[in-house]
């Protein structure tokens, strides 16, 4: 019998990915880890290797189908039944991180009758009641994120926690209806005769960032703030040192000067360097400074994550955005330089914006986004005169702080831009 290799646990919570390509065909041999497909997931494209060696007999899925981790991949023959055409016995499936359950492990058990006399169970498993102890069951979950379910209608049950011993978060619940909503709407590439004109599939990128910044506006409290900065020094700044950053093989944007002001800032108003933990009601201090950087690329937009800004300097920054921009540009960005951001930056202006509403990156609680720097009649001094003059958007998770907050947060950012030399007395 032929060896059914299943989508394995990819970590991180993954829960489905899309198969973007097949680098092998049905026939072919394959060595133990040899990648035999791509699969996109979380914006990143990621290589899937076999986790045995032998010929291919089948290949399952199609190229831009959705599988779910468990989903069969493709059956391959091993050691003489690969040579001979016989039948090895079965052995159990293994993933990349580790032995899968077979399928029929995975689905649920019919719920036995509840005994005369005691409480039937809640959609979660749990004992209905308020009382019941967390942890006790299988599906754990809190009475927040029960009660999440309830209004949405969703069991609990056939929801699949990322959280410590499965415990199901409510990002689960968002992946849950997004998921719910895909099969509804089928996976076809075919557009609904419904669709009046020209209609295009939401797949691949589009629809992770969909599904991203919907989730953004379903959970926090979105306000955003604007204001104006003189941005004249820096502009003159760059002016002359641009010759000296390109000797190291670097070009030298605005956004460094943008991110070391932000991130002196958030020294001084750490609430916006943040998380909330929606379980535990707690609002989550971040201590390094790792900031998401929005990037344009021909498939839609992409944050990676520049880490401990507060320990790089200007042309190391240049250095950090030019070498993270190009990765994923070119899709060749790792998962891990996608996650874990405290604050995200967006640079807008760069494609003629000037004021806008950025959406936070969730589960930051803060995005600043920067505008078109334009020349403008400003007084200076007590004088007027034509200056260089940005605009700045910061949205801001209301739960987390106040108006008067980002106020005071985004006038600090507008003094280090309007005396860059305050970047270089303060650094640590």
């Amino acid at each position: 019998m032929a060896f059914d290799f299943k989508l394995p646990d990819l970590g991180e919570g993954i829960a489905e990915v899309e198969l973007r390509k097949w680098l092998v065909s049905e026939g072919d041999r394959v060595t133990q880890h040899q990648a035999v497909l791509e699969v996109e997931t979380d914006k990143a494209v990621v290589e899937v290797p076999s986790p045995r060696a032998g010929r291919i007999v089948r290949i399952h899925r199609q190229e831009g189908e959705t599988v779910k981790v468990g989903e069969t991949l493709l059956s391959i023959e091993e050691g003489e039944a690969a040579r001979e055409g016989g039948e090895p016995p079965r052995r159990p499936s293994v993933g990349i991180v580790g032995s899968l359950p077979e399928a029929e492990e995975h689905a649920p058990s019919t719920p036995e009758a509840p005994r005369a006399g005691s409480a039937a169970p809640s959609p979660s498993g749990a004992p209905s009641g308020e009382g019941a102890a967390a942890g006790s069951f299988e599906g754990l979950a809190t009475p927040m994120v029960r009660r999440i379910a309830r209004e949405r209608g969703i069991d609990l049950r056939t929801v699949r926690g990322s959280g410590p011993r499965g415990c199901i978060r409510p990002e689960d619940l968002e992946a849950k209806g997004e998921r719910h909503r895909r099969e509804e709407a089928a996976e076809a590439l075919t557009v609904p005769a419904a669709c009046p004109g020209e209609g295009l599939p939401l797949r691949g990128l589009r629809k992770t960032i969909a599904r991203n910044v919907l989730a953004s506006q379903r959970m926090t409290a979105f306000v955003t703030s604007m204001e104006e900065a003189d941005i004249t020094e820096i502009w003159e700044m760059r002016m002359r040192e641009q010759e000296v950053v390109e000797s190291r093989g670097a070009h030298l944007t605005f956004l460094p000067f943008f991110m070391k002001a932000a991130q002196h800032a958030l020294r001084e108003y750490p609430l916006l360097n943040a998380s909330i933990d929606e379980e535990a009601e707690v609002i989550c201090l971040k201590k390094e400074y790792h900031f998401g950087i929005a990037v344009d690329t021909p498939e839609g937009l992409m944050v990676p994550v520049i880490r401990d800004v507060d320990k790089k300097s200007i042309i190391e920054l240049a250095e950090a955005v030019q070498e993270l921009g190009k990765k994923a540009r070119e899709r060749t960005i790792a998962l891990d330089e996608l996650r874990g951001s405290s604050f995200t930056i967006t640079n807008y202006g760069h494609f003629g914006g000037t004021f806008a509403t950025p959406i936070i990156n969730w589960p930051d609680v803060a995005i600043l986004g920067f505008g078109r720097i334009v020349e403008r009649p400003w007084v200076h001094h007590g004088k007027i005169a034509i200056r260089k003059i940005l605009p700045l958007s910061l949205t801001f998770d209301h739960r987390a702080t106040d108006g008067a907050y980002a106020a005071r947060f985004l006038g600090k950012v507008l003094h280090y831009l309007e005396d860059p030399a305050l970047l270089l007395l303060e650094a640590t």
